[in-house]
């Protein structure tokens, strides 16, 4: 008679993700908290077949012989949650009502090509050379607060109401700010109410990435005046502005690109041509903007106190731009002229 063996003790592998093939052919390693997020939106029946068959096949794997607990795990790389995944928690308006909640006046978006590029920067120029004019301004922050780049911005605080923080920056100037950790682009309220003004800057905060995942929300759904895509003077930088500019309303589109003023003229026609036409329609128009680098102890940090006058110039170059509408009633002056260039 056989001697029946006692079951073998389980085996748990190293917690690990296994690349999984990308849409494009190659392989696309996904982060673990990406692949939770992405096992939440299957459960909740969030993914379609076409909606990213790559990401969802390695979502169906196990990892680390386990199943995916989208409450927990660490990220690989410090990437922050929702990177993958696509929100839509029954808070979100549908398409009429976002337009109903869309602000009057001027909107501008400004995006960013690419982390780190100066999103955050140029809008805070743009909202601060808006104020000179001496035009009503509110800046929206929609980046979950951890990723914020404008923390610091307001000079006073006025309290927290409907998922978004109000407060002050001089010399009138409303600044509301995301005031939860969300994950997903999707998961950002609309915005608190506020009294008219005649330009609305919103920062939007999140990656082509993660907004390109989370379709539906408000921050790209909201019809804008001017398209501002900001990058950084490099060759990954133009790539990816080529990229997204391919998914913005060309006729609205203004590039900034921070680092670039040594760019000129024929210089600057060489350095796109060979990009995409994206770029290159830009640059025939002249819808290209330079912005300067400026050195850390330049801009420590975004603060209360007035950005440099390099800054200034730029986002002033961009709100008297052919493609940038006239200031709506309501601004009691006019742009201040700054030296030609772009």
């Amino acid at each position: 008679m056989n001697a029946v063996r006692p079951p073998a003790a389980p085996h748990s592998p190293p917690l690990h993700a296994t690349p999984a093939p990308s849409l494009t052919g190659g392989t696309r390693a996904y982060s673990v908290r990406e692949l939770q997020a992405a096992a939440a939106g299957l459960a909740q029946g969030r993914f379609t077949e076409a909606d990213g068959s790559a990401l969802v096949g390695a979502v169906e794997m196990r990892i680390g012989g386990r199943s995916l607990d989208p409450a927990h795990g660490e990220s690989e790389g410090g990437e922050r949650v929702g990177s993958g995944c696509r929100e839509s928690l029954g808070r979100e308006p549908d398409g009429l009502a976002q337009d109903q909640l869309r602000p009057s006046g001027l909107l501008v978006r400004v995006r960013a090509a690419s982390s780190g590029a100066g999103a955050s920067t140029i809008a805070l120029a743009i909202t601060d050379a808006t104020a000179a004019a001496r035009a009503s301004v509110r800046l929206l922050d929609a980046a979950a607060p951890a990723w914020s780049g404008l923390a610091g911005v307001s000079a006073t605080e006025a309290g927290a109401s409907a998922g978004w923080r109000r407060g002050r920056r001089p010399p009138d100037v409303v600044v509301d700010r995301v005031d939860e950790p969300h994950t997903c682009p999707g998961r950002v309220p609309p915005p608190r109410e506020c009294a008219p003004v005649a330009v609305t800057v919103l920062d939007v905060g999140w990656s082509v990435r993660e907004l390109t995942a989370s379709r539906g929300s408000w921050l790209t759904n909201w019809a804008a005046d001017v398209e501002v895509v900001v990058t950084r003077a490099s060759e990954s930088g133009l790539n990816q502005a080529e990229m997204l500019l391919a998914s913005c309303a060309h006729e609205r589109s203004i590039l900034v690109v921070v680092g670039a003023t040594r760019w000129a003229g024929r210089s600057m026609g060489l350095v796109v041509a060979s990009v995409g036409p994206h770029l290159r329609a830009l640059h025939a128009e002249d819808a290209i903007v330079r912005a300067p680098l400026l050195p850390p102890r330049s801009l420590p940090r975004l603060g209360t106190g007035p950005l440099p006058k390099s800054l200034i110039a730029a986002a002033t170059r961009l709100l008297t731009h052919p493609r940038t509408p006239p200031l709506p009633r309501g601004a009691t002056g006019s742009i201040p002229d700054v030296a030609a260039g772009g």
